[in-house]
């Protein structure tokens, strides 16, 4: 009967073992952090080759990408927490990246839809819409069980910002 260890080798692989139990605690990390919606669309994540205390979130949507690289200081200090990092060994950075081939096929399925339907162009800039009180009160609320409290105000401000840019998209949509 093998021991412990073989059969962990076993199962892992020859690979560097710490390696992939970080890898293991650094995804079930991110399970934790990230909303279902954000999950639906980031197809991996793992450390940097090169710096171990960058984390590296692929997603499969390029606006995804850059809603979440707009939110990578607030991501940067949940999964630090989650991880269980003190403030001296927290990760420095969280990078996204886009998949390249989801990308690839997304480019390909955008110019198939723009050929079927026409090619309706969007504004260059949407000009965000200000928070009724009623939305900023919410907002406010969504982030008062965190504690620390320059991660709160940051995390309540790219809120209130994502929220403003969304009404100015749908504004825009109307005729």
């Amino acid at each position: 009967m093998q021991d412990f260890r073989d059969q962990l080798s076993d199962f892992l692989g020859q690979e560097d073992h710490s390696q992939k139990i970080n890898s293991a605690r650094l995804c079930r990390a991110w399970e934790e952090v990230a909303s279902e919606n954000i999950l639906l669309h980031t197809i991996n994540i793992i450390f940097d080759k090169k710096n171990p205390k960058i984390a590296v979130v692929f997603t499969d949507n390029s606006v995804v990408k850059a809603d979440l690289t707009a939110d990578q200081e607030i991501y940067r200090n949940l999964l630090s927490q989650a991880l269980g990092y003190d403030t001296d060994a927290a990760l420095e950075a969280v990078r996204f990246a886009l998949n390249r081939r989801s990308s690839l096929l997304g480019v390909f399925r955008k110019k198939e839809k723009e050929k079927s339907r026409g090619a309706k162009g969007s504004p260059d800039r949407v000009e965000p819409l200000p928070l009724s009180p009623e939305e900023e009160r919410h907002a406010r609320e969504t982030v008062e069980c965190i504690k620390d409290e320059r991660l709160k105000e940051s995390l309540y401000n790219a809120m209130k910002s994502q929220i403003e840019w969304k009404k100015g998209i749908e504004a825009a949509k109307k005729p």
